[in-house]
């Protein structure tokens, strides 16, 4: 039975054909065509009221799509129940202190506490991604490796010593580029401008910028990069982040990241949305492990590409037997090589302290001035201090000594607390090494009992390892002026160099024998195919740490 014959048994007396005869005359006139038409468009939900739901959903869901800077105040819409979540994950991330008011007129009082500005990325382009994240419609295709136009670098920006290495690269004859020299030639801030030109005007491209350790990254080689994108006007067009450490050129999605040797997976397992790394730079290039770890890195970096810059740059070791000062004796095909020196760069660049600190180490101690300033190989085998001298200091000669200063290295077992006592003669550049107390198994009390009795005045400022902020506490609390050395980026190669350009380390090795057993036997650091690299071995260094911490002040004001 279909439809049409039960309607009509349950209904006999209605004209059932007559009735749909007369509902097609209905629908068929135009009115109630307009009518049906107008109730369901107001049914219909409107494109407002779907932007605004989408807007709603995008309220609750925006927290991986917002973007965070370290300064400011956050603001939150505390009647949505996820703001207060929000709010704690967000305080977490580490952020510079800033000051506002609280209240108003005279009657405002400061206050201190930890915020972020947190701000909604283009508010369309972010709708689309929540709505893409929720699933509610596939995302727009942006278009990859969208070209962008080619740039070049002025020439007021390069050091007139550079500019023939600047065309040694755009010539395309090179695919090694070596920069080596002394201190204040520029050649680190020339890379920091040419990675980023030859990244944009090859959209194919990206680059990879490294350090033997990871955590020298922040302080070199990203910002230099990172000023080097500054003067060139292109702030606005690199996107810059520390977590991840990387750098992002917006209008094509190319990437210059950075790594650190010391974590050789992080470099194998690099995966990158489209084209190759054809920008490779290394930079303090005795700090790696020799030439068959930068072989190693080269071969997992440099993939799929016909083209590419290997980028190396250092300051020369000193000693000739360094592995690097070797590698500089093998030439090779499509390598270009510049050496360089502050004295080619505009005085304006360096500073009037920056010249007459390289004019006075040349007046008295040329030789610390040839290996710093102008990259001068001139010291012999593996010995990191040459400068050295071992002979009594006499009683007479300490009566003169008039800047005192005491160092304290912390150590219990098998490593011994070390007390070193030193003289500075700033003129002369000499450091006179005359007293210490070494330990094994003693508490900090006995410690401080000991270095009072060896002539300690709790007046004298005694300068201990930082990384012993308790035992710091603990001297001080004994009575001792007690601080912690301030080591910041690199402390320990910047102390062992500033160490090393001295005139003279003079040591009384009746009177410090463990200083001198440690400074004369102290060598650089070999690979295990015997090629010496410019690393410190952290053994058998009590005594050079605590002559260390002993001169923080200096080394560090000059560093300033």
């Amino acid at each position: 039975m279909n439809g049409t014959e039960a309607y009509r048994r349950l209904h006999p007396k209605t004209n059932y054909d007559s009735c749909r005869a007369n509902a097609s005359k209905l629908i068929a006139n135009a009115n109630i065509r307009a009518e049906i038409s107008k109730r369901l468009d107001e049914q219909a939900m409107p494109k407002s009221e779907v932007l605004a739901r989408l807007s709603g959903m995008a309220r609750a869901s925006t927290f991986k799509f917002i973007r965070i800077t370290e300064e400011g105040f956050c603001y939150f819409d505390f009647s949505d129940p996820e703001a207060e979540e929000y709010f704690y994950l967000i305080k977490k991330i580490k952020t510079k202190r800033t000051r506002r008011l609280e209240g108003k007129g005279k009657d405002a009082e400061p206050w201190e506490d930890e915020w972020v500005e947190v701000e909604l990325h283009d508010s369309q382009a972010a709708l689309e991604k929540i709505g893409s994240y929720h699933k509610l419609f596939e995302p727009k295709e942006e278009p990859k490796n969208a070209t962008s136009q080619a740039i070049s670098i002025p020439a007021e920006l390069l050091a007139p010593d550079f500019l023939a290495s600047h065309r040694a690269i755009i010539s395309g004859d090179y695919s090694e580029f070596l920069e080596y020299g002394g201190r204040g030639s520029t050649k680190s801030s020339f890379y920091g401008i040419e990675i980023p030109t030859l990244l944009i005007n090859d959209p194919t491209s990206h680059a990879l910028a490294m350090r033997q350790v990871k955590g020298t990254l922040r302080e070199s080689v990203y910002a230099q990069i990172e000023w080097g994108i500054n003067v060139l006007g292109l702030a606005d067009s690199f996107r810059c982040t520390t977590n991840p450490m990387e750098m992002t050129y917006l209008p094509t999605g190319q990437k210059i990241l950075f790594r650190g040797a010391d974590d050789p997976a992080k470099i194998k397992s690099i995966k990158l949305p489209f084209g190759a790394i054809k920008i490779l730079w290394f930079e303090e290039l005795p700090e790696f492990h020799g030439l068959e770890g930068i072989r190693s890195i080269t071969q997992s970096a440099i993939r799929g590409t016909d083209t590419a810059y290997i980028f190396k740059s250092w300051n020369p070791p000193r000693t000739s037997g360094n592995w690097v000062n070797k590698y500089l004796t093998f030439p090779k095909d499509k390598q270009w090589r510049h050496q360089s020196d502050y004295r080619s760069v505009p005085i304006e660049w360096l500073g009037k302290v920056f010249i007459e600190e390289a004019e006075y180490l040349k007046s008295v101690n040329p030789d610390a001035y040839d290996h710093e300033y102008l990259g001068v190989v001139n010291g012999l085998g593996d010995q990191v201090f040459n400068n050295v001298i071992l002979r009594k200091i006499t009683d007479e000669e300490i009566k003169e000594f008039d800047n005192v200063l005491h160092g304290l290295d912390f150590g219990f077992y098998p490593h011994p607390a070390h007390y070193a006592r030193v003289h500075y003669d700033p003129t002369r550049l000499t450091l006179y090494i005359y007293g210490e107390v070494r330990k094994w198994k003693t508490s900090n009390r006995d410690l401080y009992d000991l270095l009072i009795q060896y002539g300690l005045r709790n007046k004298d400022l005694l300068v201990c390892d930082s990384a012993e902020p308790k035992s710091v506490s603990d001297y001080r609390e004994y009575g001792a002026n007690a601080i912690g050395a301030e080591k910041g980026q690199d402390s320990l190669s910047y102390s062992i160099k500033w160490l090393q350009s001295l005139k003279a380390i003079v040591i009384d090795n009746i009177r410090a024998p463990y200083s001198a057993e440690e400074f004369t036997d102290y060598a650089y650091e070999r690979t295990k195919d015997g090629e010496i690299i410019e690393a410190y071995p952290r053994v058998k260094d009590d005594a050079i740490a605590a002559v260390r911490y002993a001169t923080n002040p200096w080394w560090r004001k000059r560093g300033q």
